[in-house]
C-alpha cells in the first residue's frame, strides 16, 4: 500500500489514483481508497470523500463518511427494548421495580442477544413517578445500550474528540455534538492511541499505534482544547466495557455489577452544535419534546453494522406510524410532589446523564427503531366515528389510559394517575393473581355453566357462605344490569304481581326492568316522568339536604311505610322493594338509621320481597361490613352483586333463598352463556382469595377512617365543602356555594375534577346535583395515596381550579 503525509495502512489496504490519508489517520482492513476518498472496514468511496477533521452531513445516504458506533454488532442480532404502556415485559408491576431495565435489558442478553438498544423519544414507563403534581421527564432524548460483551466503539464520521473529567466522550463536528457516556476511553488504555482505526479494536505498537496519534492542531476552528483529537470516521475511541447487572447500582454514567453478569452498557446521545450541554436532559417532559427535537437528534441509525428497518405494526387512522407510546407506573422509590427533582432550566427535564443506562427497557425481538410520537387525538376521532357516542367518556380531553397497576392508572405519555373512582378495580388494577388464573383456566376449558365442572360450584359455595341464613341460593350473571333484572324477575315471579317500590336518586342499570327502577335524573334527565305506572318512587334518604334532616331524619322510614301501605289498600301491593343498603350514587351516603328495617317490614307484610343492590357498596368496600345491608341490621330477601366481584371481568349475581330460586321454575329455567363459566368462576374465586389473603377489608376500614378524617379537616378551611359522606372507601365530597341554603357548586365540582386531573389525580362528580366528588378508589389504597389525594384537593381549594 502507498501512504501520504505520514499515515499508515495495515492489513494489505491500498491508496490509490493520488488518494491521501491525512493528519495521520490509518485505514485497515483492506480497505481501499480512490480518487481523494478515505475508506474504513473494506468499504469503498470514490470521487471525493474526505478524511480527517472536516464537518460532516450525519445522514446515511452520506456513505462515505458514515461508520457504526459498533461495527461488529449486526442491527438483526439487537433486540429493541420497549418502554411503552403495554409493554409485556413490564407485566405485574416490574416496571415499578428498582433496576427494572437492566434486567430486562439482561433477560434479553441471556436469551441470546448480542445487543439491546432503547428507542429514542419512548415514553418511558420506568421514568415516571406515581403521586407527583408535575409530568416527570419520561421521553428519552438518548439511546442506552447494553452488550452481550464488551466492545470497542468507533468514531461514527470523522471529528475533534475530547474526553471530560468525568468520563464522557464528545465527538464534535461544525454542526452536532456526540456524546457518549459510560465507555472507556482508548487514550487510557495501556499501549493504544486514541484515534486508531480498524473495526476490530485495539492494535498496539508499531506504525499503527503512531499513526493513531493525531494532530492537535483544530481544522475546525474550534477552541483549543486540553486533550482534544482529532479522529476519523471508524477511528477506535473507546471500549464499552461496564458490567450490567440486573438490579445493579447507578454509579456515575453506568450501571455496575459484576463481570459474570456478561453485560456491558452505554449511553449516546446527539445534538446539534452551539447548544449547551450542561442545558440539554437526557430525559425531557411530553410537552417539551416537540422543542427538543428541534435540537435533539436520533442516533439510531449510526449504532449497529446494518441500518434499521424495523417500522411499527401500528398505525394512526391517518396512515402514519404509531407508536405504542409509554405509560406511567409506580416508580420506586416513592416520591411526594415536594421531592419530584426541579428541571435544570425552563426547558425540561433534568440535565443528568447518570439515569440514561442504569436500566433497559422491555423487549420486542425486532431490530432497532425509534419511536415515533404517540396521537392520542386520532385515538378519540376514531372512537367517535366508530362507538355510538351515548357511550361517554370521562373529560372533554381524556388522557389516553393503557395501563393500570393496584390503584394507579398510567396512560400512553407515561403520565400516573392516582384512581379515586374505579370500584369495578377492587383488588387493583392487573392484579397478576386474577391474570395467572384467567391464563391457566383459559388452557384448560371456558365453556357454559350447563356442564359440569368443578369452578362454578366453587363460587357458589364461597359466595352462599358470606351472606347469612337462610340467604342460600346462587344465581351467576354477567353484570350488575343482568342480576338486578333478573332480581326483579324472582321478584315478579314470587309475588305473581309486577308493582315495585324504588328509592329516587337511584341507579340500577340498563335493561328495560332496571332502567325502570333507575330514578337518577344524573343518568336521565327524565327518569321520573318516563318511569312506567308499575315502578313507585319513594323520597331520596338524604339526610344532609333532603325533606328532612337532623333529628326529623326517622321520617323518611315514616314516609315510606305510609306510602307501601297505601299501595297495598289501592290493591296494589307491591311485589318488591329494591334500593342500595347503602346510598352510594348519591355519594356514600348512609341511610337513616333504622331505615330499612322498617321498609323491609312494610314490604314483607304486603308479600312482597326486598333486595339489597349491592353492586356498587358490598364486597367490603365499606370496612366495618362486607355487606351494606349490615350497616342497617337487616337481611334481604335477594343480594345483587357486581363489579368488585369480578375486578374488572364480566361477572355478577343473585343469591336469595332456596324456596325463592324454587319458585322461579314457574317462568322456566334459566341460562346465561357466561355467568358461571370456568373463566368467570375462576376469576370470582380469585377475587375472593385476594380480599382475604391482602387484608382488603380491613385496609378500607383503616385507610377509609384515615381518608374521612382529614377530608373533614379540609372542610374546616374550605367553605365550598359542605359535607363529607360516608364510610370505608365509598366516600363523598359535596360541594356547594352557600352552607345555609346548600346551592350546589355543579360548574365547580367539574371544575376542579379536570385540574386534578392535571394534577395527577382522577376523581368524578356523582348524585343529580353532580356536586359531590365521588371516592371510591381499589381496596389497595394506601395512606400515603389517600394522604396525596387530600393535599391535591386542599392544592385545588386553596389556589384554584
Amino acid at each position: 500500500g502507498a501512504v501520504a503525509d505520514g499515515g499508515a495502512v495495515a492489513d494489505g489496504g491500498a491508496v490509490a489514483d493520488g488518494g491521501a490519508v491525512a493528519d495521520g489517520g490509518a485505514v485497515a482492513d483492506g480497505g481501499a481508497v480512490a480518487d481523494g476518498g478515505a475508506v474504513a472496514d473494506g468499504g469503498a468511496v470514490s470521487d471525493g470523500g474526505a478524511v480527517g477533521g472536516a464537518g460532516v452531513d450525519h445522514s446515511r445516504a452520506s456513505a462515505a463518511a458514515w461508520h457504526p458506533l459498533l461495527p461488529q454488532v449486526e442491527a438483526a442480532d439487537a433486540v429493541t427494548l420497549d418502554l411503552s404502556s403495554t409493554s409485556a415485559a413490564l407485566d405485574g408491576g416490574r416496571f415499578a421495580q428498582p433496576g427494572v431495565e437492566a434486567s430486562v435489558a439482561a433477560d434479553q442478553l441471556r436469551a441470546g442477544a448480542a445487543a439491546t438498544i432503547t428507542r429514542f423519544g419512548e415514553r418511558c414507563l420506568t421514568r415516571s413517578v406515581v403521586e407527583s403534581w408535575r409530568p416527570h421527564p419520561c421521553v428519552a432524548l438518548s439511546v442506552g445500550i447494553a452488550l452481550a460483551a464488551a466492545q470497542p466503539v468507533h468514531a461514527p464520521w470523522a471529528g475533534r474528540l475530547t474526553t471530560t473529567d468525568d468520563g464522557r466522550l464528545l465527538l464534535r463536528t461544525d454542526d452536532s455534538v456526540l456524546e457518549l457516556v459510560g465507555l472507556t476511553p482508548t487514550a487510557v488504555l495501556p499501549g493504544v492511541a486514541a484515534g486508531a482505526t480498524g473495526s476490530r479494536g485495539p492494535t498496539t505498537g508499531g506504525a499503527a499505534a503512531e499513526a493513531g496519534t493525531c494532530a492537535e492542531s483544530d481544522p475546525h476552528g474550534h477552541d483549543a482544547e486540553p486533550g482534544a483529537r482529532d479522529v476519523q470516521a471508524g477511528a477506535w475511541i473507546g471500549v464499552a466495557g461496564a458490567p450490567l447487572q440486573p438490579g445493579g447500582t447507578t454509579t456515575g454514567t453506568t450501571t455496575t455489577g459484576t463481570a459474570a453478569d456478561g453485560a456491558v452498557a452505554f449511553g449516546v446521545r446527539l445534538v446539534r452544535r452551539g447548544v449547551d450541554l450542561a442545558r440539554v436532559p437526557w430525559f425531557t417532559t411530553v410537552d417539551l419534546e416537540p422543542a427538543w427535537a428541534h435540537v435533539v437528534l436520533d442516533p439510531t441509525p449510526f449504532v449497529f453494522a446494518t441500518t434499521p428497518s424495523t417500522r411499527y405494526a401500528a398505525t394512526d387512522a391517518d396512515g402514519t406510524d404509531a407508536a405504542p407510546a409509554s405509560l406511567a407506573p409506580d416508580a420506586a422509590p416513592r416520591t411526594d410532589p415536594d421531592d419530584v427533582p426541579e428541571p435544570a432550566d425552563d426547558r425540561g427535564g433534568t440535565a443528568d446523564p447518570a439515569r440514561l443506562p442504569d436500566t433497559a427497557r422491555s423487549a420486542t425481538a425486532s431490530a432497532p427503531a425509534s419511536a415515533p410520537a404517540a396521537a392520542p387525538a386520532g385515538l378519540l376521532d376514531r372512537r367517535a366515528r366508530a362507538l355510538a357516542d351515548v357511550q361517554e367518556h370521562y373529560y372533554a380531553r381524556p388522557p389516553v389510559i393503557e395501563r393500570g397497576w393496584r390503584h394507579h392508572l398510567f396512560d400512553t405519555d407515561a403520565r400516573p394517575y392516582l384512581d379515586m373512582v374505579n370500584n369495578v378495580a377492587s383488588v387493583g388494577h392487573a392484579h397478576p393473581r386474577i391474570a395467572d388464573a384467567v391464563a391457566r383456566q383459559l388452557q384448560l376449558l371456558n365453556t357454559n355453566s350447563r356442564f359440569n365442572y368443578r369452578s362454578v360450584v366453587d363460587l357458589s359455595e364461597r359466595l352462599a357462605g358470606l351472606v347469612p341464613d337462610p340467604l342460600d341460593s346462587v344465581f351467576l350473571v354477567n353484570s350488575g344490569t343482568e342480576a338486578v333484572d333478573l332480581a326483579l324477575r324472582l321478584s315478579w315471579a314470587w309475588a305473581n304481581r309486577r308493582d315495585v317500590v324504588a328509592v329516587r336518586e337511584a341507579y340500577h342499570g340498563w335493561s328495560d326492568a332496571a332502567d325502570a327502577v333507575s330514578t337518577s335524573t344524573a343518568d336521565n334527565p327524565d327518569a321520573l316522568s318516563t318511569r312506567p305506572d308499575w315502578v313507585h318512587t319513594l323520597d331520596a334518604p338524604n339526610a344532609y339536604r333532603g325533606r328532612h334532616r337532623g333529628a326529623d331524619v326517622h321520617r323518611y322510614a315514616d314516609d315510606a311505610v305510609a306510602a307501601i301501605e297505601a299501595l297495598t289498600a289501592e290493591g296494589r301491593p307491591p311485589a318488591a322493594f329494591i334500593a342500595e343498603p347503602f346510598y352510594g350514587n348519591a355519594g356514600g351516603m348512609p341511610l337513616p338509621e333504622g331505615y330499612l328495617r322498617a321498609v323491609y317490614a312494610a314490604i314483607r307484610s304486603s308479600g312482597g320481597l326486598c333486595i339489597a343492590d349491592e353492586v356498587q357498596v358490598g364486597y367490603g368496600r365499606l370496612g366495618d361490613h362486607f355487606w351494606g345491608f349490615e350497616q342497617q341490621g337487616v337481611v334481604p330477601d335477594v343480594v345483587t352483586i357486581a363489579k368488585a366481584m369480578g375486578n374488572g371481568h364480566p361477572l355478577g349475581a343473585v343469591i336469595t333463598r332456596r324456596d325463592i330460586a324454587q319458585n322461579f321454575r314457574s317462568q322456566g329455567s334459566f341460562f346465561s352463556s357466561a355467568g358461571g363459566s370456568p373463566v368467570s368462576s375462576v376469576v370470582g374465586t380469585t377475587v375472593l382469595d385476594i380480599l382475604h389473603d391482602e387484608g382488603l377489608q380491613q385496609n378500607a376500614r383503616v385507610v377509609g377512617a384515615h381518608l374521612r378524617r382529614r377530608l373533614e379537616e379540609l372542610a374546616e378551611r374550605h367553605p365550598l365543602i359542605g359535607a363529607v359522606h360516608g364510610l370505608g372507601l365509598y366516600l363523598g365530597v359535596e360541594l356547594v356555594r352557600d352552607r345555609v341554603t346548600l346551592e350546589p357548586a355543579t360548574d365547580e365540582t367539574a371544575a376542579i375534577c379536570d385540574r386534578m386531573l392535571e394534577l395527577g389525580v382522577i376523581v368524578q362528580p356523582t348524585s343529580d346535583r353532580q356536586c359531590v366528588l365521588k371516592i371510591k378508589p381499589p381496596l389497595t389504597l394506601t395512606l400515603t395515596s389517600a394522604d396525596f389525594f387530600v393535599d391535591t384537593l386542599d392544592e385545588v381549594l386553596t389556589h384554584g381550579w
